[in-house]
């Protein structure tokens, strides 16, 4: 999974403004999530991490590493919110908690 020539790279701020939901709604995040992704040279991918909601991923280009954070973030909507909070942790409550409140369904 090789990027382009690394002075091609675009590492300009990833905005993302709403990914889909499990039953194909339009989730909004607001405001933005705003992540800056890294170029790993040596491995040739951009990764993207967004400590506060445990995202790190990574990709081989810009587009892949947008679709990958929009995964992730499905993927914490379907086993932290669509999940009944009595079945959490008291850690995924607090997951789950900062996902309802940066997510307007």
């Amino acid at each position: 999974m090789k990027t382009e020539n690394k002075d091609q790279v675009d590492t300009a701020p990833i905005v993302i403004t709403e990914f889909t939901g499990p039953a194909g709604n339009l989730l909004i995040v607001s405001p933005p999530l705003k992540i800056l992704p890294v170029h790993l040279a040596d491995d040739g991918i951009l990764l993207a991490e967004y400590e506060p909601l445990g995202i790190a991923v990574g990709a081989a280009s810009r587009e892949e590493l947008v679709l990958e954070v929009r995964e992730y973030l499905e993927n914490l909507w379907v086993a932290y919110v669509v999940e009944p909070a009595d079945k959490l942790t008291t850690g995924a409550v607090q997951l789950r908690n900062s996902l309802l409140e940066l997510v307007r369904q």
